[in-house]
């Protein structure tokens, strides 16, 4: 078990994060996805776009510092005769002059590859909306 956590600082609007999180997570989208997205579908697993929830019950008293806006994707691959689901996490906190952006995949055993591969793919998306934007991998 372990997570992909990177954290981005850019000059892009909230509005404009979730584009570039779009982008990216549309370029996982490769013939393993295609194949491993139509069998989680059949089994009746959600893939796509999602809200991440803090289940913590107590947020606020713990001190939180609390993110403006979140959004997760589910970017299924399929494994020889097996199906895996990486699921990758984005909170973006606004700070005025610029945001700051984490980006989070956990993964089980074998999936880190994968999980990865789709962080890369949604960090290259954010380059691409904002060259000037700064990159460190946690």
């Amino acid at each position: 078990m372990g997570q992909v956590d990177v954290s981005v600082r850019t000059g892009l609007s909230l509005k404009q994060c979730a584009a570039a999180f779009r982008d990216g997570a549309a370029r996982t989208r490769g013939f393993g996805t295609l194949v491993g997205g139509m069998r989680e579908q059949a089994a009746g697993n959600d893939t796509g776009f999602f809200t991440p929830q803090d289940h913590s019950a107590f947020p606020r008293l713990d001190g939180a510092d609390e993110p403006d806006f979140t959004l997760g994707v589910r970017v299924p691959k399929q494994f020889g005769m097996t199906t895996s689901m990486t699921s990758v996490h984005m909170y973006v906190w606004d700070r005025q002059a610029h945001r700051e952006v984490a980006v989070l995949a956990p993964y089980g055993f074998a999936e880190g590859r994968h999980a990865n591969k789709v962080v890369d793919k949604i960090l290259d998306a954010f380059r691409r909306h904002d060259p000037g934007a700064t990159v460190a991998r946690g």
